[in-house]
C-alpha cells in the first residue's frame, strides 16, 4: 500500500462554488465556501457560520455526513477541482 499524501490546505480567502438543489427548491442554487483565518489555523464560512472543516460546512447544507474535500471539490494541493473558483 503506497504512501498517503499530505493534504494542502487552502490559502485564506478562497472561494469554493458548488451548485446544489436543497430539498425543496425548485432551481439548483450556487453555494460558496469561503476560506477565513481563525485563530492559528483556518476555518471555513458558509452561510454566516464559521466551521472547522469544509466537511463540517457540507454537513450543514446536507444534514447528513459527507466528506467536504469532495463535496465542495478541494484536491490535494488545496485548489479547486473546478475552473470556476474564485480567489
Amino acid at each position: 500500500m503506497g504512501k498517503r499524501k499530505k493534504r494542502q490546505l487552502p490559502e485564506v480567502g478562497t472561494i469554493f462554488g458548488r451548485t446544489y438543489k436543497k430539498h425543496g427548491d425548485v432551481k439548483r442554487r450556487i453555494f460558496e465556501l469561503k476560506v477565513v483565518k481563525l485563530g492559528n489555523g483556518i476555518g471555513y464560512e458558509f452561510e454566516g457560520n464559521v466551521f472547522r472543516s469544509p466537511s463540517a460546512a457540507a454537513k450543514s447544507l446536507l444534514h447528513c455526513s459527507v466528506n467536504g474535500w469532495v463535496f465542495w471539490k478541494i484536491d490535494e494541493s488545496g485548489k479547486s477541482v473546478r475552473k470556476n473558483s474564485r480567489r
